[in-house]
């Protein structure tokens, strides 16, 4: 992840756009491969995650002008497929900029669909345009992979090592319960793949966007993994972002609001290490048929 502005899971994942982004909207791609999936084969919920967060972050951009910074306020996912193979697109269009506030705001809609059409899921998110104070460099936005080349171990920076023994860990404790992608990002106890009430995730350049904080898509993955309930399904999962997930490592806090015979509503949270809450989710979850 050397080009200044993409972030390292943007390189990871190998997104990219269908064509140059503009007022008109966004089209991001993500080919599925085993970099990208769950244990059980399928496109993992997080790197889906990430793709409607860069695709809907670009949206505005290109609405917008380039030159902003773009902050998440919240994001919501509704998840119907996750399919094993293949090309996903996410369509992303600002549907409006309310009037008359204190800062500039966008709503932004999202469709993710396969490249033949069928739709895996829905999303609507919620992002601050604020002021570029600092003139920091606008992300490029690539229209064909990312990954043109090769690097030799022996020549990776300090950062850069960390990242590859990340990778290492991760291909060591992946297991039938937690992919090698899941493990990578911290997903998962590396351990036993179990759901944990509570459990710590390590931020670094691995999962982290080019600020140094955990990206916003992965801070949906992780809160939208620790709702995971055996034979129950994810429909849909809607984040809070109130402050950056910064630092080394963030607390993963799990407490069920309403548990029926066929539905569950959880609650997730992101806290730092000064109790501070810095993202918090509620999943709906209903039973598998």
């Amino acid at each position: 992840a050397r080009t200044p502005g993409w972030m390292f899971p943007a390189h990871f994942l190998d997104l990219y756009f269908e064509q140059p982004v503009s007022e008109r909207g966004a089209v991001a791609c993500l080919h599925i491969g085993p970099h990208c999936t769950e244990a059980s084969g399928r496109v993992a919920k997080t790197a889906m995650a990430v793709l409607a967060d860069v695709s809907m972050a670009a949206a505005v951009r290109g609405y917008v002008g380039h030159s902003v910074r773009i902050a998440t306020m919240s994001l919501r996912l509704s998840f119907h497929l996750q399919p094993t193979q293949g090309l996903l697109r996410a369509v992303a269009q600002v549907r409006f900029l309310p009037q008359g506030l204190a800062m500039g705001v966008a709503v932004v809609s999202l469709d993710i669909k396969t490249d033949e059409g069928v739709l895996c899921c829905v999303g609507e998110g919620t992002f601050a345009v604020l002021e570029n104070k600092h003139g920091t460099v606008s992300h490029p936005l690539p229209t064909a992979s990312t990954l043109t080349g090769t690097l030799s171990v022996d020549v990776l920076t300090e950062a850069e090592q960390a990242v590859w023994q990340q990778a290492q860990r991760s291909e060591t404790h992946a297991s039938d319960h937690c992919s090698p992608m899941e493990c990578f990002w911290g997903l998962q106890s590396a351990e036993t793949g179990e759901r944990a009430a509570q459990r710590s995730i390590c931020i670094g350049k691995h999962n982290s966007n080019r600020v140094g904080h955990l990206q916003g898509g992965i801070v949906l993955g992780v809160l939208a993994d620790a709702c995971a309930t055996p034979n129950h399904a994810l429909v849909d999962i809607s984040v809070q972002y109130l402050e950056p997930v910064a630092g080394s490592q963030t607390c993963v806090l799990v407490k069920p609001l309403r548990t029926g015979r066929n539905a569950s509503l959880l609650q997730a949270q992101l806290v730092d290490a000064s109790g501070k809450l810095q993202a918090t989710a509620l999943g709906n979850l209903v039973r598998d048929g």
